[in-house]
């Protein structure tokens, strides 16, 4: 797993070196919805295939997901033939979360070794925590 923390309203992305992976979004703060957007089309096209997202708005980011996804389908900037995944848990603790991503988070048609968790938080990167969780579980 790798972790990126992401401040909200952030436009300077890094390139993600993974050619399809699955993603973990925790979103501690509320967001614009065109940033939500911004962030889920860069997402997806950088290669993810499965979006799982909790915390703030988790049931918007999981909207924002669909419709970029949607978007890029129809600009033909991503394969109509990509099945993209989503789902958001507005109420499961974090530990939850990161047991169905490595549990119960399977792509029917493709192996995603690769899960990057995107930490969306206005306060210091926490990577520590995150990754010590991730281990547990």
């Amino acid at each position: 797993m790798e972790y990126l923390c992401l401040k909200p309203g952030l436009k300077k992305l890094p390139k993600i070196n993974f050619d399809m992976f699955r993603c973990v979004i925790v979103a501690e703060c509320q967001v614009s919805s065109d940033w939500r957007s911004f962030i889920s089309t860069w997402v997806l096209e950088q290669g993810c295939q499965y979006m799982l997202v909790c915390g703030v708005d988790a049931d918007s980011w999981e909207v924002a997901f669909d419709q970029s996804g949607f978007t890029l389908k129809k600009l033909g900037k991503i394969s109509n033939n990509n099945l993209l995944m989503s789902i958001s848990y507005g109420d499961e603790s974090l530990s939850e979360v990161f047991w169905l991503a490595k549990n119960a988070s399977f792509h029917p048609s493709l192996e995603l070794d690769n899960t990057l968790l995107f930490h969306i938080s206005e306060g210091q990167e926490d990577k520590g925590r995150f990754l010590d969780l991730w281990r547990v579980i």
